[in-house]
Parts: structure tokens; sequence; C-alpha cells
């Protein structure tokens, strides 16, 4: 993998600082629905999967597959991710493409980074995923019988992995009492000519270029 980008290298950085509030790993996650209305739910981090050929980690999260979450993504791909760090008081607005990884039609290595993140849940996280559809009028719920597979490893086939690759990152430092003024900076994700300095660089490789914004 290439060096990680600034915007990511930054972010592990509020992670940690903000470690000691169990929900600032949470984030928002903004989808477009079949119809066009836009959608809205908070997700848990569940770490990063790393692909050699991008120069920034995917963000992931977990979805149930018979969610309308997932049922948006199909339809479009695209997202954003608004997560907020409440000691530093810092904003990223990720927006970006992602994948869904469910028990079939993804690559090796990425199904087995879907079994992983399952076996870190607990059991109560993992119940959910063995249940009735999510959104089911509970009278339906109740009287329903979900007919859900197991693969090898016990991970359900409802149970999916999601993977989001950053395109562009709103970053925003709010102001502080006593501190600096806020500032803001934007991330643009390119796609850029082989690295004339690597003689076995054959394909395109990521470029992130940075231009500070009016707060």
């Amino acid at each position: 993998m290439r060096d990680s980008p600034h915007w990511w290298i930054q972010l592990e950085k509020s992670l940690q600082r903000n470690r000691v509030h169990a929900f600032a790993r949470y984030f928002q996650v903004a989808t477009v629905r079949p119809d066009g209305r836009p959608a809205n739910r908070t997700v848990v981090y569940r770490g990063t999967v790393e692909r050699g050929k991008d120069a920034a980690p995917y963000v992931t999260f977990v979805s149930d597959l018979r969610s309308g979450k997932h049922k948006d993504l199909e339809k479009c791909t695209w997202c954003e991710i608004c997560w907020y760090m409440p000691v530093t008081r810092e904003q990223y607005r990720i927006t970006g493409c992602a994948e869904v990884v469910g028990a079939s039609g993804a690559d090796a290595f990425l199904r087995e980074a879907r079994k992983e993140v399952w076996c870190r849940l607990t059991p109560p996280l993992q119940a959910p995923f063995l249940a009735p559809t999510p959104g089911l009028p509970l009278r339906v719920a109740s009287a329903s019988k979900p007919e859900i597979k197991l693969d090898d490893a016990g991970v359900p086939d409802s149970f999916g992995l999601v993977l989001v690759l950053a395109t562009r990152v709103d970053y925003l430092q709010l102001a502080k009492s006593n501190g600096p003024p806020p500032h803001r900076t934007c991330y643009y994700r390119n796609i850029g000519a082989p690295d004339v300095k690597d003689a076995n660089a054959a394909t395109e490789v990521e470029v992130w270029e940075m231009e500070a914004l009016q707060p």
C-alpha cells in the first residue's frame, strides 16, 4: 500500500484522541433511496480494510442485507458519511462509493474480512441478523420464521460488510473557547499516471489533492 493520505492520518489521530467516548465511533451514513429520496442512519465504525491498489483504507460498517440500506446501495453506490468527534470538535464528511460484501460475489480476501468482523461482534449484536427482516410490521415479524442460511464459519447470509472508498473528504475543525478560529480543508481523490520512479508501476495510482476552504 502507498502512503496514507493526510486526511486519513488526521482521522486516526482524531479517533485516538476521542477514544474516551465510545460514541465517537458512531457516524451517520446518507444514501439515496430507489425513488430518489434521501435516507440517513447512524452506524458503528467497524475498522478498515486495506487493498493494495488504493492509498487509503476502506472505512467499514455492517448492514443487514435485507434492510433498506442495502437496497439503496444496490441502486446507487454513492453515499456520504458524517462523523463528529466530540472531544476535539472535528467533523469529517466523507463522500464515496460503497461496496457491499455478502456471502458470495466477492473475492476471498473480502469474504475473510467479513467473517472476521462477524466474529468480533458480541452475541447481542449478532442476534438481529438471525431475527426477522428489519422494518417488517411487528405483528408480521412476530409470526414469521426467517429462513437464514449459515456458512461454514457460522456467518448468516443476512450479514453484510460495507466498505466505503472515499473520493472526497471535507474536514472541519470547529472553534474552541479561547482557541484558534475554525478551519476547513477539502481533500479530493484523483487517479493519476503511474509513478515514474517505480519501474514496476504499470497501472494508474491514487493521488489526493488538498484545498483550504472558507469555514
